[in-house]
């Protein structure tokens, strides 16, 4: 298990510090410089709001779900100091821990059963996904009015479809014939389902849970749009509506760490083929990724000061692991 993180986590640093290295090569460190230099406190203060109003609306989409399920025991607070501190374990510890797998140690540490927690937060993750997928489908005729390249419109069209196709079977996966559903490695499937299916249709709260998915993206990309003004680089609210969302559904897949690399090659192509010079796309990302990673700082403030940093962690590692393999092979 060692033996496979470390490499695992080895291939994604090579593949985050390869792409970064490449993308650098075509970019003059003077020309970053002279936007770097534009940053201000009131950059930092709005970047800040933006990123606490994010994480606020994920621990309050969680709760939302948890009292579908009946488990209401996490408030909003709990929720979001439990979120924060999955984003700092994803940003600043990718080789040991991952932050869902924190955020479900948490919530168990809070009274809640592990299978309620274990498909609470994959769930959550699923409507974070949702979100996405549905603002990239939004934004599909505004994107193929500002970029000219055919192959990124077929490659955002064909993620879009996949991610929707995803998103269908998994909704409508506890339909299926029995036989199929109790298959071992397909168990777990049934009960997302159930989850992501039961709030979308039977809990009242499905519309509520997908503004606030669709509004955590509006928000990336406001941020985004804002730090652009903020550091001198012209970009149409639009076109940032338009381009970023597919960048950041791309920078999604995990192959990297915490998606550096992937994101800005993806800023860099999606943006780009906007007519957006790749020196202010790679700022512009860069600084995404500094606002990811305060958040991981913010949260790494939280876990230090919290009573669960010296609960143990490391050494409830290897059973949560264990439990959570059974609990998802046994699904519910």
């Amino acid at each position: 298990m060692a033996f496979k993180k470390t490499a695992t986590f080895l291939i994604k640093f090579t593949i985050s510090i390869g792409l970064l290295a490449w993308l650098f090569q075509s970019v003059e460190i003077d020309a970053l410089m002279v936007h770097l230099n534009g940053v201000t406190v009131i950059t930092l203060i709005v970047i800040s709001f933006l990123i606490v109003t994010s994480v606020l609306l994920i621990g309050y989409r969680w709760t939302l779900l948890l009292a579908y399920l009946k488990h209401p025991r996490l408030t909003v607070v709990q929720a979001t100091k439990n979120v924060i501190i999955g984003l700092f374990f994803n940003q600043f510890l990718p080789s040991t821990v991952g932050g869902d797998v924190v955020r479900i140690w948490l919530a168990k540490r809070h009274g809640l059963p592990m299978d309620i927690a274990a498909y609470s937060v994959i769930s959550d993750r699923l409507f974070g996904f949702t979100g996405l997928v549905l603002v990239c489908a939004a934004g599909l005729p505004l994107m193929m009015s500002y970029a000219n390249d055919s192959i990124m419109i077929t490659g955002v069209m064909t993620l879009v479809l996949g991610g929707l196709g995803v998103l269908a079977f998994i909704v409508f996966f506890q339909y299926l014939p029995d036989w199929l559903k109790h298959l071992k490695a397909l168990r777990w499937m049934t009960a997302i389902s159930n989850v992501v299916g039961g709030v979308i249709v039977k809990s009242g709260r499905g519309l509520e849970v997908l503004i606030i998915s669709l509004c955590l993206h509006l928000i990336d990309v406001t941020l985004l749009f804002g730090a652009a003004m903020m550091l001198g680089i012209d970009i149409p609210y639009l076109v940032c509506l338009a381009l970023i969302p597919p960048a950041i559904l791309v920078s999604a897949i995990p192959i990297s760490i915490a998606g550096w690399g992937v994101r800005e090659g993806a800023m860099v192509f999606a943006l780009g083929a906007g007519g957006i010079a790749s020196a202010d796309v790679i700022v512009l990302s860069l600084f995404y990724g500094f606002a990811q990673a305060l958040a991981g700082a913010i949260g790494g403030i939280v876990w230090v000061r919290s009573s669960y940093a010296r609960a143990g962690l490391d050494q409830d590692q290897d059973i949560m692991e264990k439990e959570l393999e059974r609990v998802l092979e046994q699904g519910r």
